[in-house]
């Protein structure tokens, strides 16, 4: 596994969490969710 695709699964993992999702990173999840589908 990449180091790309490692940051990406950690990534993946934070941002299942509603709490941080939604008050911490929501620019971000959005783009990030782009990037996966």
């Amino acid at each position: 596994m990449s180091i790309i695709q490692q940051m990406g699964m950690k990534l993946y993992f934070l941002l299942s969490i509603p709490e941080i999702r939604d008050y911490e990173y929501p620019p971000l999840s959005s783009l990030f969710l782009l990037v996966i589908q």
